[in-house]
């Protein structure tokens, strides 16, 4: 079987323009802002570091890389991976400021974080090869509340 990388980079999102959302400073407030979507994701880089080509596919709700990221849900037709040839996707998930702070209640929060899967599957060439599978999962809480201030919500490292 073909030797296979994933690598990742993760983010923080904030509508009006969906620009990365990192300034502590910058704060949203809740019930006026409760409607702002907030999007927490991660690329994620896919190589093959074999001598043999592979199958890649991918399942679940994720973004396709280009010039502009393509909105792909399902099963999308198999990738093929020549030997030191990647592929890049994105795994993201969207909710309102209302929904992410329902899910904080402080750092050692019993609240559950939401949720965002996706599975990739790589499989060589042969009918009786050997198949690989990932699991990938972004769990978050992107925001946080600021201390001495109700209404206030930051973003959070990621």
């Amino acid at each position: 079987m073909p030797k296979n990388s994933l690598t990742e980079s993760a983010f923080v999102w904030r509508e009006e323009k969906w620009v990365a959302w990192t300034d502590p400073a910058d704060v949203l407030r809740r019930t006026r802002d409760d409607a702002v979507r907030i999007k927490i994701g991660a690329d994620f880089e896919i190589l093959n570091e074999g001598n043999a080509s592979v199958y890649i596919r991918f399942i679940g709700r994720y973004l396709q890389a280009g010039e502009e990221y393509r909105f792909l849900e399902g099963d999308e037709p198999r990738v093929f991976l020549a030997p030191g040839e990647t592929t890049v996707r994105r795994l993201q998930g969207e909710a309102t400021l209302e929904r992410w702070s329902r899910h904080w209640s402080g750092p050692d929060s019993e609240a559950k974080p939401l949720r965002v899967r996706a599975t990739v599957v790589c499989s060589d060439l042969y009918d009786d090869g050997v198949v690989d599978k990932w699991v990938l999962e972004i769990v978050g809480r992107p925001v946080e509340a600021v201390p001495d201030d109700l209404s206030a919500w930051r973003p959070r490292d990621v």
